[in-house]
């Protein structure tokens, strides 16, 4: 990653800087984020993110976009997932977040932009049950833990090019809904809700074969 410094920045964009600069010299890629600029621009960042080991997401790469406005650091920058991840923690349709309740609701100032990054990644392991994006699938993740689990490892083969064999019942059912929906990101969605229960009007599962 490439930064220079130029003489006109303004508080905010030296902030960054100084946060990107901290982070090259420590080598944090290590810790499975990385960090990059977009036409090195230093209030638009993209993020890199690999799944963490033991966990749905084992295996996976997902991108995320960093917006921050002039308010930063007193203000949260705004992330969002490109890459489509089934989370509490995360909107499955625009791949937003929420960190308004960090630091009770007030962000911390010396909170960077990486420590945050830290944060999300965490949901990996252990997902925060208090403030969840999207209440269904929590609500998946504490009475379906089983199901939550294949679904976001689903995910992760399809959406994050885990190199991961598919669960061959979901796959089944998949291709089932498929006839409904004419539209697999669809199909997948609504199994996915559903605990991959099939309507009950679809017929003759057998002739489905992998």
């Amino acid at each position: 990653m490439q930064l220079r410094r130029r003489a006109n920045m303004n508080s905010t964009e030296k902030r960054i800087h100084r946060e990107l600069r901290n982070y090259v010299r420590d080598d944090l890629s290590d810790s499975g984020i990385i960090i990059e600029l977009v036409n090195n621009d230093l209030m638009n960042l993209k993020a890199f993110m690999k799944g963490v080991p033991g966990t749905p997401y084992e295996g996976g790469k997902y991108e995320l976009d960093i917006t921050i406005d002039d308010s930063y650091p007193y203000k949260a920058p705004t992330f969002k997932f490109v890459t489509r991840i089934w989370n509490p923690c995360v909107s499955p349709f625009d791949g937003t977040v929420c960190l308004d309740h960090v630091g009770n609701g007030v962000w911390p100032v010396t909170m960077t932009i990486f420590e945050a990054l830290l944060i999300i990644q965490s949901w990996m392991s252990v997902y925060d049950s208090e403030h969840p994006v999207d209440m269904d699938i929590s609500k998946q993740a504490i009475e379906h833990e089983e199901i939550f689990k294949k679904t976001a490892k689903f995910w992760n083969t399809k959406y994050a090019g885990a190199r991961n064999p598919y669960d061959r019942k979901l796959l089944r059912k998949l291709r089932l809904m498929v006839r409904i929906t004419n539209n697999e990101d669809l199909a997948i969605f609504a199994l996915s809700y559903h605990n991959w229960v099939l309507p009950t009007d679809i017929k003759n599962p057998r002739i489905v074969r992998i």
